[in-house]
């Protein structure tokens, strides 16, 4: 219950910052555009730094047997997020956006800043598998659902974030360190990620009519599949399989995977709405509410996997 309640106040801090960025725009400080600036930033410097920060750590076999898991549990948890989307989306005829909305996650954005401001720094290792494969289906599948297209582009999947993994998990495997002055200027970079990133949902916030945002009730049953039901139906499958009985910190780090499953929809899919033409302004309503309703919806998630498996 004292972490669901830290995750809620965490979550709730985070979102004043977006709240910041509402009022720079408000004010004319900047416009609801300028934002774009800050999410190449982070898609191609802040992203792969955090990334490659993560496995900037001593190499153990159990530490390495422990990101193995936490990939299968990623794994598993897009399997049943797709799997389920295929399903009820002929029953709800959802729109390729509301699709992307509900399937992906704000994994990297979202969570890395919390677990470094709960746990501590050396749980966000484990952060990275989910983000490792949520970066390869979502440049693969979540592409070309958004541009209405069963081609896969495989070529834009090596993308920065693709390489901070592989070159992450080279570094860890082969114990290589960054020089500390070097350290400390990637670390400061990564850090970078939760802050810029709920700047940029203010001030698009700020762009936007809020009244008709938040009277959206299309969206609101989009958002509660995202943070409700879905993730509700991983933490019973997870609890079916006993999945955090492979592994010494297994309670730990499948808790990591289901705050990861269990947040708000990925900023990824406004910006990828944006560069393809489809819908961004639709897509920013969906990332606004969960984004808000977030502050409840995961310490309860947590809450829940920490009475389930307990």
């Amino acid at each position: 219950m004292e972490l669901s309640l830290l995750l809620g106040k965490q979550i709730a801090s985070m979102l004043l910052i977006a709240v910041f960025g509402f009022i720079s725009v408000k004010a004319k400080i900047v416009k609801p555009e300028d934002s774009r600036v800050l999410s190449t930033i982070t898609m191609y410097l802040v992203c792969p730094f955090s990334i490659y920060h993560a496995f900037q750590m001593d190499f153990s076999l159990d530490k390495l047997s422990g990101f193995g898991l936490a990939m299968a549990a990623a794994i598993l948890a897009h399997v049943i997020f797709i799997l389920l989307n295929r399903i009820t989306r002929p029953l709800t005829k959802e729109t390729p956006i509301e699709s992307a909305s509900v399937i992906y996650s704000n994994s990297m954005n979202l969570v890395l800043p919390l677990l470094m401001a709960t746990l501590g720094g050396e749980w966000v290792f484990y952060t990275a598998a989910f983000c490792a494969v949520q970066t390869f289906l979502f440049w693969s599948h979540g592409i070309s659902l958004i541009r209405e297209e069963t081609k896969i582009e495989w070529k834009k999947i090596l993308n920065m974030n693709i390489i901070a993994i592989f070159l992450g998990m080279a570094s860890f495997i082969l114990g290589i360190r960054l020089p500390s002055v070097l350290e400390t200027a990637v670390e400061d970079v990564a850090s970078l990620i939760g802050p810029v990133c709920m700047l940029v949902m203010g001030m698009l916030m700020g762009g936007m009519d809020l009244k008709k945002t938040f009277t959206n009730v299309r969206a609101w049953r989009i958002s509660l599949r995202r943070l409700l039901v879905y993730p509700a139906a991983v933490l019973l499958i997870f609890r079916l399989m006993g999945i955090t009985r492979f592994h010494p910190d297994g309670f730990r780090i499948i808790m990591i995977t289901m705050m990861a499953a269990a947040s708000c929809t990925a900023s990824s899919v406004v910006q990828m709405a944006s560069v393809y033409g489809k819908n961004e302004e639709y897509s920013c309503v969906i990332n606004v509410i969960t984004l808000v309703l977030c502050v409840v919806t995961m310490p309860l998630i947590i809450y829940l996997y920490q009475v389930v498996f307990a």
